[in-house]
């Protein structure tokens, strides 16, 4: 079993500044065995994880996990351009693979909002 733990900092993305938001990102393994392991994190079209506004996605084989290990990652959200006030999903997509990333053993699945303000 994996854990997805996520965090934001700060809470709110604000258009008049322009920043990114951080998204902490925590994937432990709570199995008594070794897994081979990935992710997939998916944001929102209105938003972006470059300051170009072209990626909307990002993917990573990790390899095996130990039992107990933690991986950590810091994402950058961007706000585009046609970005509004309102509520954008983030999908967060951890992956347990059977000998290989062919086959996935079994798959977690977390969906968050970011609020986006003027």
């Amino acid at each position: 079993m994996l854990k997805i733990d996520t965090s934001f900092t700060p809470f709110r993305l604000n258009l008049r500044r322009k920043e990114p938001i951080a998204l902490k990102l925590s994937i432990r393994n709570m199995n008594d065995v070794d897994v081979l392991m990935s992710y997939e994190v998916l944001v929102s079209r209105s938003l972006s994880m470059d300051k170009g506004g072209f990626k909307t996605s990002e993917a990573k084989r990790f390899g095996k996990m130990e039992p107990g290990q933690t991986e950590e990652k810091y994402l950058d959200i961007y706000p585009k351009g046609m970005t509004r006030e309102g509520n954008y999903p983030v999908v967060i997509r951890a992956m347990e693979h059977y000998q290989n990333y062919n086959f996935v053993e079994k798959e977690y699945k977390k969906k968050l909002d970011i609020r986006v303000e003027e």
